[in-house]
């Protein structure tokens, strides 16, 4: 919680931090600081990137495929939030997604064609583990989510976490 962050890391908290990318620009100490936290160790820097542009996510798109040789990599992708917090304050946004069933179906169009789903499909390739989580309950749950173990072949799996009933793949 922000009360706790800027307790314990008062170095890294700007209570005035006007811009996204002051108010977060910590968040990659932050997840070094957890992980010590978890002890977890790691046997080479983190790979933490930030992505806020078009032109950041095609850099990412295009490394998708080294990921795999990283042991521990974050990727937030900022577009998600704007998405999420811009419909009230987009006229456009509003007409696109003026419900939950127009913004699921926005993001779902996003991701098909976004560097997201990229990175997932070559971690899938290489047998990366992911962890997917988001900074705020912008997510409405209707039923509870089932989470499958990895394949008994030690692969990694793709677990979706949307509603059963619901298929961005599906016309």
């Amino acid at each position: 919680w922000p009360e706790q962050i800027a307790r314990q890391f008062p170095q890294w908290w700007d209570e005035g931090a006007p811009a996204e990318r002051s108010m977060n620009r910590h968040e990659k100490e932050l997840l070094e600081e957890q992980l010590k936290r978890l002890k977890i160790q790691l046997t080479q820097p983190l790979r933490y990137h930030k992505i806020y542009s078009a032109d950041e996510s095609h850099v990412i798109r295009r490394q998708a495929a080294t990921f795999k040789t990283y042991q521990f990599s974050a990727l937030v992708f900022n577009f998600l939030d704007i998405l999420a917090h811009g419909r009230s304050e987009s006229e456009i946004l509003l007409e696109l997604a003026p419900d939950e069933a127009g913004l699921r179906s926005v993001m779902t169009s996003w991701f098909v064609h976004s560097a997201l789903f990229e990175v997932l499909k070559a971690a899938s390739q290489a047998g990366t583990t992911v962890v997917m989580t988001t900074d705020h309950g912008a997510t409405v749950g209707q039923r509870a989510a089932q989470v499958v173990p990895p394949a008994a072949d030690g692969g990694s799996e793709c677990i979706s976490l949307w509603d059963s009933t619901f298929s961005p793949f599906s016309s």
